[in-house]
C-alpha cells in the first residue's frame, strides 16, 4: 500500500501538509491541495481510517436504529423518506451509516457502548423499551424520530405532530357530516398512538360529539388488516361513516375489506390515513392523507444529532422539534351518506 510519505515524496511537500489535505484541513492554497491529491491519484492512495478513528477516538460514523425488520422498513416507503433525509446530513459532514434492525430484542446500545458508533438516530421505538434507560445512562448522543418517555425533556426528539395531524382529519370528516368516526391507533406501545388518541378524542368533545371507546382500535403497523379492525368495526351495531387508519398501507388493505363487504369508497364509508407516502397518491381510491415530510424528518434528526456530537461534554441545548402536518384531501373522502348501506345493509358476512 502507498504510504503518507510515498506521496509526500511524489507531490513535494511535506509530509504535515500532505496529512492536511488527505485530512481536509482548512488553510490550504488550492494550487497545493491539487497538486498532493493529483500524486495520490497516481500512485493510488487510500488512506488508512481505522488508524485515523483509532487515534483519534471517533468512527465517524452513525447508527440508525429501527425498531422494526428489515421487510417493514424497506416495503413501507416512509422509512426511505426518512433515511434519505438522514443520509444526505451525514453525507456533507462526511460519516457513514451503519443501519440496526431492532426488532425481536436485539441489542442497539452495543454500538455506542461498545464504541462502533460516535451517537444514535432511533427510530419507532416502543415506549418504555427497556434498553432506553442503559442508553440514557450511557450520556451517548441519540436522538429518537419518536418520543419514548413520559418527560421528553430526558431525550432529544423529532417527530410529527400527530395530534395536530388526526384533528385535521376529524375536522375535515365532520365537516363532510361524518358523526360516527372510527379510528385505528397503531400499537399501544409507540407514543405516536396515544398522540393520535389524543388528536382524536380532543376534537370530538371540542366539537361536542360522543366519544366511543368501540370506535378506537389498536393494531401492529403496516397491517394488512390481519387482526380483523375494518370488519370488527362494521359489524358494530351502529359502524362508523369513516375511518381513520394508522398508515397508508393499512388504509389501503382496509379499502379492500370494505370493498370485500360491498361497500364503496367513499359513497358508503369515508377513508382517511396517516403518512401520505407515494402509496397514498396510487391507491385506487387516491387517499386522503396526514402528510408528514418524512425527508425533512430524517434530516433534522440527523442535523440534531451532528450538533450533539460536536458537543461532546455533554451541554448541548435540549433538541425538541415538533414538525408540522398537512392534510391532502384526495378521492377516499365524501359527504356522508344517510342511505341504508350506513347501517350496514350491503354487508356481506
Amino acid at each position: 500500500m502507498t504510504t503518507l510519505q510515498e506521496v509526500a515524496k511524489a507531490s513535494g511537500f511535506s509530509i504535515k501538509t500532505v496529512s492536511r489535505v488527505i485530512n481536509n484541513e482548512p488553510n490550504v492554497a488550492a494550487h497545493t491541495r491539487e497538486a498532493v491529491l493529483d500524486a495520490a491519484r497516481r500512485l493510488n492512495y487510500q488512506p488508512n481510517f481505522q488508524a485515523r478513528n483509532l487515534a483519534s477516538g471517533r468512527t465517524n460514523a452513525v447508527g440508525v436504529v429501527i425498531h422494526l425488520s428489515a421487510r417493514e422498513v424497506f416495503e413501507y416507503p416512509l422509512f426511505n423518506e426518512i433515511l434519505s433525509g438522514i443520509s444526505e446530513a451525514l453525507q456533507a459532514h462526511r460519516l457513514d451509516l451503519l443501519l440496526r434492525f431492532a426488532d425481536n430484542d436485539v441489542r442497539y446500545t452495543d454500538l455506542v457502548l461498545q464504541k462502533r458508533v460516535d451517537g444514535l438516530i432511533l427510530m419507532s421505538i416502543p415506549a418504555g423499551d427497556p434498553q432506553i434507560p442503559a442508553l440514557l445512562e450511557s450520556k451517548a448522543p441519540c436522538v429518537f424520530t419518536c418520543r419514548v418517555t413520559d418527560n421528553p425533556q430526558q431525550t432529544h426528539w423529532v417527530d410529527s405532530d400527530f395530534t395536530d395531524g388526526i384533528a385535521q382529519a376529524v375536522e375535515h370528516l365532520v365537516d363532510l357530516g361524518h358523526t360516527t368516526i372510527g379510528l385505528v391507533a397503531g400499537p399501544r406501545a409507540l407514543a405516536l398512538s396515544q398522540l393520535k388518541r389524543d388528536g382524536y378524542t380532543r376534537t370530538l368533545e371540542r366539537l361536542g360529539l360522543d366519544i366511543r371507546d368501540d370506535l378506537i382500535r389498536y393494531g401492529d403497523l403496516f397491517t394488512h388488516d390481519g387482526d380483523g379492525t375494518t370488519r370488527y368495526f362494521m359489524n358494530l351495531s351502529n359502524p362508523p361513516t369513516a375511518i381513520i387508519y394508522n398508515d397508508d398501507l393499512q388504509a389501503i388493505a382496509g379499502i379492500q375489506e370494505l370493498t370485500s363487504m360491498g361497500y364503496t369508497i367513499p359513497d358508503d364509508v369515508s377513508v382517511i390515513s396517516v403518512d401520505d407516502t407515494r402509496l397514498a397518491r396510487y391507491a385506487t381510491p387516491p387517499l386522503t392523507s396526514v402528510h408528514q415530510d418524512g425527508f425533512l424528518k430524517g434530516k433534522t434528526a440527523a442535523d440534531a444529532l451532528i450538533r450533539l456530537l460536536l458537543h461532546p461534554d455533554g451541554n448541548a441545548p435540549p433538541v425538541s422539534h415538533q414538525l408540522p402536518v398537512k392534510l391532502i384531501v384526495r378521492g377516499s373522502t365524501g359527504p356522508c351518506s344517510q342511505t341504508s348501506s350506513r347501517n350496514g345493509s350491503r354487508q356481506r358476512t
